[in-house]
């Protein structure tokens, strides 16, 4: 075979290819996001997470993607944070000095360190509610997690998708 010839034909396969590669990342890319997690304090044990940006439906105990709302100057409105939702519609939340219960079950203590991060009150954090239709409780696990017992609910609309810890 002639060298001319197989380069020819090497450039062919390499451009099928690569057109291959364009179309599978732009199906994928509609799909499924990559999401990471840079800061020094985090709220989960993971830094890598693939979010399926096609399920957005929320549910007990999911790991979710959802875009902050509300939570400025530390997080600016729109970045995608991702949490468990611990509490979903229906569901009575309870936060004192004692930490946060839902449904009378004890999640977790109020983190006297992450107050002071945040720069929030204690009692700024206390409340007691049910959640309406449409509202779901995002936490963390992590016992600096800046989440849902300091800040509060997540409206549906704000779920991006289900994330899956890849690392």
């Amino acid at each position: 075979m002639s060298r001319r010839k197989s380069k020819r034909q090497f450039l062919v396969k390499l451009v099928i290819g690569m057109a291959v590669a364009v179309v599978a990342m732009s199906y994928l890319g509609t799909y499924w996001r990559i999401g990471l997690d840079v800061q020094t304090i985090r709220c989960l044990p993971w830094s890598v997470y693939a979010i399926h940006r096609t399920d957005p439906t929320p549910e007990r105990g999911a790991l979710m993607a959802f875009h902050a709302r509300g939570l400025a100057p530390k997080i600016a409105d729109g970045t995608l944070l991702v949490k468990i939702i611990a509490a979903v519609p229906g569901d009575h939340i309870a936060v004192d000095a004692a930490g946060i219960r839902i449904n009378g079950n004890f999640w977790g203590p109020l983190n006297d360190r992450a107050l002071a991060y945040w720069g929030k009150a204690e009692r700024s954090a206390y409340r007691s509610l049910t959640l309406k239709a449409g509202h779901y409780l995002m936490l963390g696990t992590e016992p600096m997690s800046y989440d849902g017992r300091y800040w509060g609910q997540v409206e549906a609309q704000q779920f991006v998708g289900h994330a899956y810890p890849i690392w």
